[in-house]
């Protein structure tokens, strides 16, 4: 994380305290509510201890995230016969945070914080939106291998559409319901299938 060069070696006791009390204060306050001064009189260290290895809330929720002391990561799912339940269903559990009280507010902030260091962003991309992306691929790689999907189909750039669709309602403080996982998932993946699919997606909406 960008903060953790900066100053002086760091007590480990300190920041410990420091992560945890942004925990606890995320869960009773939410992100917005949250304080640079409130986490310090939480973790009982000065304010500018704080300052002193981190910029802004948003790299300390950040480093938070990234250490486990914030759980973040979304349950990966065990692939069924289908392909549009499978990937409506990661992309649900991608966003689920999000649902949680103060969840759109902390993935704003860990937006915030990718934005503000490069190698923050690596890391929080890597840590927490790569194995939904990969999982993706590979249920899309899987669908091709059986010709639900056009074989000249860019995979990896289908996984961002889905991610980032759901990424942008929650920058721009927009709701995200059920409707909108499978009205996404049926938009994007009847566009790349082949017939088969799109004819069964067809069958599975008159039924409900």
């Amino acid at each position: 994380m960008t903060g953790s060069s900066r100053g002086r070696p760091r007590s480990e006791t300190a920041r410990s305290a420091i992560l945890e009390a942004t925990r606890a204060l995320l869960i009773e306050d939410g992100y917005e509510d949250m304080t640079v001064s409130r986490i310090a009189v939480r973790a009982e260290v000065g304010k500018q201890t704080v300052y002193r290895w981190w910029k802004s809330k948003a790299e300390i929720v950040a480093e938070a995230a990234l250490n486990g002391v914030i759980p973040m990561e979304a349950e990966q799912p065990v692939a069924t016969d289908d392909l549009v339940t499978d990937v409506y269903t990661l992309i649900r559990n991608f966003t689920e945070p999000a649902n949680e009280r103060g969840g759109s507010a902390l993935i704003r902030a860990l937006a915030s914080a990718s934005a503000a260091s490069e190698t923050s962003g690596a890391q929080l991309w890597e840590r927490f939106a790569e194995p939904t992306r990969a999982a993706i691929t590979q249920r899309l790689a899987a669908a091709v291998d059986i010709g639900d999907v056009r074989d000249d189909v860019e995979l990896g750039s289908v996984a961002d559409a889905l991610i980032g669709s759901l990424l942008l309602r929650v920058l721009s403080r927009q709701p995200i319901t059920s409707a909108d996982f499978e009205a996404l998932a049926d938009v994007i993946l009847c566009g790349i299938s082949t017939g088969s699919l799109g004819q069964r997606s067809t069958e599975r909406s008159e039924d409900s």
